[in-house]
This record gives structure tokens, sequence and C-alpha cells, in this order.
């Protein structure tokens, strides 16, 4: 594991801080560093950070110091807390947490910092601020970028007889999909296998007799196939296949090992390959020249990725090192520091934007490529992320340790979470067009799965049988498909069936409750003529409605009590811990005065939870003397004067309307309901018959093609006689 030296205090002596900061409004005194920040440093910090020890690099005793930072680089960003990491270290919201020892500061401390860096991180109130515009934008246009203009490339009449056919599975070592069709590759022993990611269908193997295919990468517009990789402590090459015809177009590296990961440029006129040998070397494709070798790296180099723009070249290492480069020039330009352990993979978004980069300690790291600053921190997969790749509308999959495949939106968040593979997941990506993902394990297990739903759709395999063995399971393999087909297509129509007849119960349902409202308005107009032209009016309706809005914020404000209670007994646990510090230790000013400002906090929360009791306790009495008001109202009261033989004859015509209503309404939304999932249940069987029809015709021409090749293969042989 590497080591970090940025913003890691020593055995600091935690103080509890003297600065008299107040939350700030438009009107508060601006918080300065001289006169808010250095004291909650003095306190705090500067026993590890001042001049004579600067820990990390780090000096916290002068403005200076802040400003310039520590051995990682920046330690505050004027003007956005949330990007700075002396507050993200002070916060405990990222590792390492400062201080290491002790307790977090107090909320009190930690405000005004975040106020001071928020207002620009002004030295003294006389100090002219410029605030950085927040650069965690992770906003995403989808992009066409590279798309080519004419048909995409498509496998044309590759063989499909394996290279070779290994006793048992192996590990998934490589996979890519193709940006524009529909389309992926997987690296296997000798061989690189072609599918269709629709179909399912295998469209051609490419022979790869260098050994383990440790890398696969498309170009930019999916014309060109890069695979990189080779024998281990051996020999290592990358090269570029044709994606139609399967040939090879170029090759570059004759490297003592095998190349662990590759790119080709968008371009398509350099390659650049890292190695166990701890090197970074970039090709030049047309004659197969090295350009550029980088020595930057501390270990093996594992990832590989330029942006779809061209201007950025990433790589990273066993070591969790990750560095950006000028593409052209190979001039660094940023050091992206974050990573505990060893990087395993990176990738552009489409929009070149963004970088992200995997780990083994679990996290998956977006990166701003205006400055090189961490934009997210994605705790992904425990144990470590393996393999992770972005759909063209920036969404991000990802696979690790943990066994599993998930879907993570632009912003980060969770979408998906697929079936759990038995072993560890190595390998994911999307499909060109986002909608389904394909991964594998150490098994050489391989699943392909639907985004929206995340069903499992079928399995793919890296170890493929030869054409005569494919042939003889083809006859099940037909009829299972077709058993499948039928049972599909007989789903499909009764869903059709069902959702028509739901939408006629509906429909039906929608006129008895127009009609209803009828009687209602006529049986209302009755009642008022009846009454001498006055609308009647329910005594009950208002403290019936007030009843109602009463107990639902009984409802919500004991959710809001019960996390009041949980945040006071937290605190008040806390301030009995640091009292009984203070006690142990009464020549220690410090905790003395950290116990007090623990026992002032505990007193805060407890009453804000007693105010919060109180308006629970007010509410339930209202709702008491609302129920007991109700209760001396007859149901059927009206205000009015005392009824007539014909308003009450209208009155009592007014509620079996309202009733029948009633039912009516009731009986519509039960309709609607059903409709709903009559809709679900007839989209459903529409894409998975659509699937099984894909399924059973790719089988049928995967068999057309295996009788051919067989047909050929005792040619073959009659001409080699």
């Amino acid at each position: 594991m590497r080591k970090h030296s940025f913003l890691i205090l020593g055995s600091c002596v935690l103080g509890l801080a003297t600065s008299s900061a107040r939350a700030a409004d438009s009107a508060a005194p601006k918080i300065t560093y001289q006169d808010h920040v250095l004291p909650i440093f003095r306190n705090n910090c500067l026993n590890c950070h001042n001049p004579d020890k600067k820990k990390g690099s780090l000096d916290l005793s002068t403005y200076v110091g802040v400003s310039t930072g520590g051995g990682s680089g920046k330690a505050i960003e004027p003007g956005d807390p949330d990007s700075s990491k002396l507050f993200k270290a002070v916060s405990w919201a990222e590792e390492p947490n400062m201080p290491p020892k002790g307790d977090k500061l107090s909320d009190k401390d930690l405000k005004v910092i975040r106020e001071w860096i928020a207002g620009g991180a002004p030295e003294t109130s006389g100090s002219k601020v410029v605030i950085n515009k927040p650069r965690n934008n992770l906003a995403v246009v989808a992009t066409t970028a590279g798309k080519p203009e004419g048909p995409v490339a498509i496998p044309v009449d590759l063989s499909i007889e394996p290279v070779i056919t290994a006793r048992h599975p192996v590990a998934l070592t490589s996979l890519a999909a193709s940006p524009w069709a529909p389309l992926v590759a997987i690296g296997g022993q000798r061989q690189i296998l072609l599918y269709q990611t629709d179909t399912l269908e295998l469209l051609g193997i490419i022979p790869f007799p260098e050994g383990i295919a440790d890398s696969l990468h498309f170009s930019r517009n999916g014309s060109l196939l890069l695979a990189g990789g080779g024998i281990g402590a051996k020999s290592g090459k990358v090269i570029a296949f044709d994606v139609k015809s399967g040939k090879r177009v170029a090759e570059v590296g004759d490297e003592f090992d095998a190349v662990l990961a590759s790119d080709i440029t968008p371009d398509q006129t350099q390659v650049a390959l890292g190695t166990p040998l701890k090197m970074l070397k970039i090709y030049n494709t047309s004659d197969g020249s090295l350009e550029q070798t980088i020595k930057k790296h501390t270990d093996w180099v594992q990832a590989v990725a330029y942006s779809p723009d061209g201007r950025f070249l990433a790589s990273g290492d066993r070591a969790g090192g990750l560095w950006v480069w000028e593409a052209k020039t190979a001039r660094e330009l940023y050091n992206c520091t974050g990573h505990k352990e060893a990087v395993t993979a990176a990738c552009f978004r489409g929009d070149s934007n963004i970088l992200a980069s995997a780990s083994q300690d679990g996290t998956i790291k977006l990166w701003n490529m205006t400055d090189g600053s961490l934009a997210k921190t994605i705790n992904a997969h425990p144990g470590g992320v393996l393999g992770i790749a972005f759909a063209h509308d920036g969404r991000l999959v990802s696979c690790g340790r943990d066994g599993q495949v998930k879907v993570w939106g632009p912003d980060g968040s969770a979408v998906k979470t697929f079936e759990r593979f038995n072993d560890i997941a190595l390998r994911a990506a999307f499909s060109f067009d986002g909608t389904r993902v394909v991964a594998g394990d150490y098994t050489g297990a391989i699943r392909v799965f639907t985004v929206a739903d995340g069903k499992r759709v079928g399995d793919l395999t890296a170890n493929p049988l030869s054409v005569a063995e494919q042939l003889t399971t083809f006859a099940q393999r037909l009829k299972d498909l077709q058993s499948a087909s039928d049972k599909a297509a007989a789903e499909l129509k009764s869903a059709q069936e069902g959702a028509a007849s739901a939408a006629a119960e509906l429909k039906k349902a929608s006129e008895a409750e127009s009609a209803a409202k009828q009687v209602v308005d006529e049986a209302t107009a009755k009642a008022t003529a009846a009454n001498g032209g006055k609308a009647l009016v329910d005594l009950r309706a208002k403290p019936e409605a007030e009843l109602a809005t009463v107990k639902k914020e009984i409802e919500s404000l004991k959710s809001a009590l019960a996390a009041k209670k949980s945040n006071a007994d937290q605190i008040a646990a806390s301030a009995q811990r640091n009292r009984e510090r203070a006690q142990a230790n009464p020549a220690d000013k410090a905790q003395a005065q950290r116990a007090r400002e623990r026992t002032k906090e505990a007193a805060d929360a407890k009453r804000a939870y007693d105010e919060a009791a109180k308006g629970v306790a007010a509410r339930e009495a209202r709702v008491k003397a609302l129920t007991e008001a109700l209760a001396k109202i007859p149901s059927d009261t009206k205000a009015g004067p005392k009824d007539s033989e014909a308003l009450a004859a209208a009155k009592k015509a007014l509620a079996k309307a309202r009733t029948e209503l009633e039912s009516a309404s009731k009986m519509v939304a039960q309709k609607s309901k059903a409709k709903e999932s009559a809709d679900q249940r007839l989209a459903a069987a529409q894409a998975q018959e659509k699937t099984t029809t894909q399924s059973l015709a790719g089988a049928k021409a995967q068999r057309t093609r295996l009788e051919a090749l067989a047909n050929k293969q005792p040619q073959k042989a009659a001409d080699a006689h």
C-alpha cells in the first residue's frame, strides 16, 4: 500500500477551539484566518503542523503555509469547502482524518472553518478574496464524437472455429464493447471472441498467438480492436485488428513482459501501453516506432486510457499512482492522488471532462479534467473495484471482488445492482446503446443483463466448443429456444388481451363515475332549491379536515422526534465521556473546556428534543379535542332551517348519490391500478418476446454458419491431400 503524506496529523493533543466565531449572516463580521481559524489550528493542529515538524509537509501556523498546502497539493480551495482537502480531513468526510487521535472537531469549529473557506479564505478582515467556482460539476452531455458517418463496423464471415478449447473454463482476462455497434470482444486463451450483444451470437474468433489478451479496446470509431497481452515475464505486444475482416493492421511493442493495459488515440496514430516493468510507453502506429517512455510509475502499470477528444492520456499503477498526461507531448498535467491501493482501471467519460479510476481500495474516483481535482468518491465494492466503463450518457458500470456488478448515475448515485456472480467479478461493459451490460468473473462465467429490469438474458463463453461439437449441441439448443419463443409469444398474446380487457373495464368505470357525478350535481341542485336557495353546509367538514391535517403533522413530527432523541443521547454520552476524562485529569484545562462545551451541546440537544416533544403533545391534545367535538355532531346534521318534507327527501337523495359516487370513484381507482399492472405485464411480455425471437434467429443463423464451416473443412482436408 502506498504511504500518504497529506494532512496526516501525528499525535496531536486535541484541544478545544476558543474561537468566538458565530454563524455568519450578511451583517456578521468577515471570518478570517488570523482572527478565527488560527486559534482553532493552534489548539488542535499546530503540535504536528508547525514550521519545525511539518507533518505531511503541511504548516498550518501561517497563512502562507495553509495556502501553499502539503505534500499532496493544495489544502484549501477558496470558495469551495467541499473540494478542500483540509476541510474534508478535519470534518472526517475523507481519510486521513484530522486529528487522527482523539475526538473530531466540534461542529462549532467545523462551521467556522467551512464558512472561512466558503467566504474565500481571507487572511485578515482587510484581505481581498478571490472565490473559485465550485468545480464538482458532474453534469454530462451525451456525445456522438467519433461515430462513423457510414455503416458501423461488424465482423463479416469471420471463422468461429476455436483456436483452442481448454479443458476447464478460465478467468475472464479482458472485455470491451464497441462504441457504436452491438458487438462485444472477449479475451480468451490465444484467441479473442466477438459476440453480437442483442442475439448473443458468436460472430467471429480472432487468433491471438502472442498469448493471453489482458487488454482490449475498440478504437473511437469502432473500426479497430486493440488487443494487448502476451506471456508473463517473457513477452508482450499490442495488435490492432480490423473489426470487419479480423485482419491485423498494426503491431507495436516488443516487451519483455506481458502488456497489462493499452489504448489507441482517436485518430489512431498512437498506442500507449503499460507493463509490469513500471513504464508507460507510447508507440507510433504507422511504423511501430517508440515515441515516448514515461518512467514516473513505481509499480506495474495496470490502467491506460486516452480521452475521446484525444487531449489526455491517463495511466494508473499497482501502487495507487494515477497520472494524467498531455496526449501529444506526454507532458505531466495532473498527479491524481487519493487511492490507497492499486489502481485497476481507468476510463474517460464521453465528453472527456471526467476521468474515472477504479482501485483495490474499493472506491471509484471521478476527476475533473479542468484542473485534476477530485470531483466524487464512490464507495463501490468492498475488497476492491476491478472493472469500470462509461456509457455514452455518463452512466458508469463497475464490478469487483464482492462478486457484484453495479450501474451508477452520472452523479455517482447507485442505479442498479445485478445478480451476484459466484466469484470475483473481473470485467464489465455497457453495450453500445447502454441498454445491456456484459460482465464476467474469475470462474469464466460471462453474463448479459438488461439494465432496465436487471435481469440476466443470457450467457457467453470465452472457451467455445469446436464447430463439430457445437453442431451436436444445437438441436437441443434450438428446441429450448423455440420452446422459450413459443412461451413468450403465448404470454404476449395473453398480456395483450389482458391489457385490452383492463382498458375496457377502466373506460366503463370512468363512464359510471361521470354519470354518478352528474347525479350528485343534480341532487345538490334540488337540495339547494328545497333549502330556499341556500347551499347546505356540513358542520363536520371543517373539524374532520383539521383532524386529518393534525394527525399527519403528528406522524411527521414523531419521525423527527426519534432522530432528535437519538442525537441527544449520542451527544449526552459524549459529554459524559469528556467529563470523566476531565475528572481523571484535573490539570488538563483543554479537556475541562471540552467537557464544558460538550455538556452545553448536550443541554442544547436535550432542549431541542423537549421542544419537539411539546409540539407533539400539543397536537395530540388538539386531536383529542377535535375527536370529542365531532362526537357531539351527528353525521347527518346540516346547518339551516328545520327540514321540510321536500328538503328531507332531497338530502336523502343527495346522500345516496354521494355514496354511489364514492363507490364509483373507488372502482375507477381499482381499475386504473389494474390497467397499470396490465400495461406493465404487456411491456415485459413484449420485451421478452423480442429477446427470445432475436435469440432464436441468432441461433438459427449460427447453426447455418456452423454447417457451412463443417462442410468446408472436409473439402480443405481433401485439397490438402
